[in-house]
């Protein structure tokens, strides 16, 4: 038995109701995948400073440990309600980090605490704000990543969702890596139940070459422990793609033909 949260044919969440599952990430944040993977490979001694724009249903926070910070985005105040303490999802409530959420567009939650000098430096930054075919270009600008890339720590990673049914979004965020002289890891999983992971693709971007090096290390070495089918994890560079005719995206310009899946 689950609990979902759905917006048309889109689902952005959903946690599993029995009380010893119910901390279990699922779906796009499952373990095996991109995300799920990026957190799990970190250092266990390190508490870890993290901002997630895009709450769901908060399942991200089922990654936090006792130490780390964890701070949301969500546009929408329904949401925030649903996924706080006291609405029908319980992982921000039973998260062992330190969560906050803020109310407000994330771009602009995050521009207007820089110019504030508020902390950030993050030390993940997730980037979760897509919907199905509503794609919210000013999160996917040029600027937007400079914005994103000052709040990281400077070893910092950024984790970005890209699972659309519509759009193809992994090369456009990593041609937007490139232009930043940042580096960029494709990781696209298939669904493996055993290990509560739907179908999901992200994309990792950090400034050092090597941080992203050593992260795929520590990610093979945990997938050849999970016995997982050859293919069930791709893991991909995007030096490694030819990305020429990928746009880039600006405050100015974006053309979602140049992206579309046509089916």
């Amino acid at each position: 038995m689950q609990r979902t949260l759905t917006n048309g044919s889109t689902v952005h969440g959903a946690q599993l109701r029995a009380p010893e599952q119910r901390n279990l990430p699922t779906s796009y944040y499952g373990r095996a995948a991109g995300l799920g993977l990026t957190l799990t490979s970190r250092p266990q001694k390190n508490a870890s400073r993290i901002g997630v724009v895009g709450l769901g249903i908060g399942t991200i926070a089922a990654y936090g440990r006792e130490g780390d910070r964890v701070r949301f985005y969500e546009i929408d105040p329904v949401v925030a309600r649903l996924a706080s303490p006291g609405g029908p999802f319980t992982y921000l409530a039973d998260s062992k980090a330190a969560v906050e959420v803020v109310v407000g567009d994330g771009r602009r939650a995050l521009e207007d605490e820089q110019r504030r000098g508020e902390a950030q430096a993050f030390d993940v930054l997730v980037l979760d704000a897509f919907t199905s075919d509503a794609i919210p270009v000013h999160l996917m600008t040029r600027e937007a990543f400079e914005c994103y890339f000052r709040a990281l720590a400077p070893d910092g990673l950024m984790a970005v969702h890209v699972s659309n049914r519509h759009f193809r979004l992994m090369d456009l965020v990593s041609r937007m890596a490139g232009e930043l002289g940042a580096h960029s890891l494709q990781i696209k999983t298939a669904a493996i139940p055993r290990l509560q992971t739907g179908p999901a693709d992200w994309v990792i971007l950090a400034r050092d070459a090597d941080r992203l090096t050593r992260l795929r290390i520590r990610i093979e070495k945990r997938l050849r422990g999970t016995g997982l089918l050859p293919g069930s994890v791709l893991i991909r560079r995007g030096a490694d793609l030819e990305l020429d005719d990928v746009p880039v995206w600006t405050d100015d310009y974006s053309d979602l033909s140049r992206v579309v899946r046509w089916h």
